[in-house]
């Protein structure tokens, strides 16, 4: 397996054994479990794009640089918190930098002529009866759309840990806020206007903030529809000389115009919440919730649907347009792939408010 791998899988080790009060014992657990996790995920590594050696193609050099870069991602976030896991779940490969630095050198080192740490690790685990199973895995070593079996887990265990762990304090504050908002009433308000002059004026900047999204939706959508159906037309007649072109800038625009509908949806969720505290406790607040201020137009949906069918566009369309270029990229075993992939994964976290751009949101109650 690939150095992010191993890391992350330690932060996880660690991670769970953090409630262990006695020291001595939660270190001692952490650097044994890292140590032979390295020897299982290696055993998983055929399953894999994993090549023995360089190979000079785009797809092994792209792959490369992406690994680096998140392995140095990695140790930069996360090496304060989480040391010994770091340390220990990457300690084997401490093998491979001595054997290839006496390589180059020229120069022996006693007692190291040998994967000294993989062969301890290796033969321990060899020893189970249990793992036996990790010799008949099939050898994907060389196949390059393997490389999504490794990719995917990484993206998923580095969402997981911006959540627990990279997520600010105000960001908390935030997700709180926004999901209890509306049953929360201010305690004091000073009327600088009448009452039905700031719902008018409310009113006017969440139809605005609406008009602005919709513009960005319908471009977005037409802009899609014509690279569908652009892409298939040149295929057909062979007149496209790098068809993956269309589907990276298709995912480019998709992110773009996106990130345009996703802000301005955000602004009309701030306008709405203010209608509904300003309407909260009169006469109108039952006409309010029937109308056009529930984004789900039947039955009961609570927050969650609204949070996410109220964003449907961004958080459900657009992901499905993102996928469908991913399989077209798969398709044509351009190496650009694992980049969609890790487009499509920042989008989601940005769509579904895991990830937010900085000073984008302006919070009316704290101001």
């Amino acid at each position: 397996m690939q150095a992010p791998t191993h890391l992350l899988t330690g932060m996880l080790i660690q991670r769970s054994v953090n409630r262990v009060r006695l020291p001595v014992a939660r270190i001692f657990i952490v650097a044994v479990c890292a140590f032979f996790s390295h020897g299982i995920l290696d055993g998983l590594a055929r399953f894999t794009y994993h090549p023995p050696e360089f190979i000079a193609n785009e797809f092994w050099v792209s792959y490369h640089l992406i690994i680096s870069a998140l392995t140095v991602y990695i140790f930069l976030k996360y090496w304060k918190k989480y040391k010994l896991g770091l340390v220990f779940s990457i300690l084997p490969d401490f093998d491979w930098l001595i054997l290839y630095s006496s390589r180059v050198l020229s120069v022996k080192i006693p007692l190291w002529s040998e994967l000294i740490l993989h062969k301890v690790s290796f033969g321990f685990l060899r020893s189970l009866p249990q793992l036996g199973f990790l010799d008949s895995l099939p050898n994907l070593m060389l196949n390059e759309k393997a490389a999504v079996v490794e990719i995917v887990p990484i993206l998923i265990m580095i969402t997981y840990f911006y959540v627990k762990e990279a997520l600010p304090g105000e960001t908390r504050k935030f997700v709180s806020t926004h999901e209890h908002g509306i049953r929360e009433k201010r305690l004091s308000k000073e009327f600088t206007a009448k009452w039905a002059e700031k719902l008018s004026a409310y009113q006017a900047a969440m139809a605005q903030e609406q008009s602005i999204r919709i513009g960005y939706q319908s471009l977005l959508t037409t802009l899609e529809i014509g690279l569908f159906g652009l892409w298939f037309t040149l295929l057909q007649f062979n007149l496209i000389m790098y068809p993956w072109l269309l589907a990276v800038v298709s995912i480019i625009l998709c992110i773009f115009f996106g990130t345009a509908c996703e802000f301005r949806a955000r602004n009309v969720d701030v306008w709405t919440r203010r209608i509904v505290e300003l309407v909260s406790g009169t006469d109108l607040e039952g006409a309010f919730k029937e109308s056009k201020y529930r984004w789900i137009p039947f039955g009961k949906s609570g927050y969650r649907g609204n949070y996410l069918f109220g964003h449907w566009y961004e958080r459900i369309l657009i992901p499905m347009m993102m996928t469908v270029w991913l399989y077209l990229l798969w398709f044509l075993e351009s190496p650009f792939y694992l980049i969609g992939i890790i487009a499509a994964w920042l989008w989601t976290l940005y769509a579904f408010n895991i990830l937010r751009l900085r000073e984008e949101y302006y919070d009316y109650r704290t101001h």
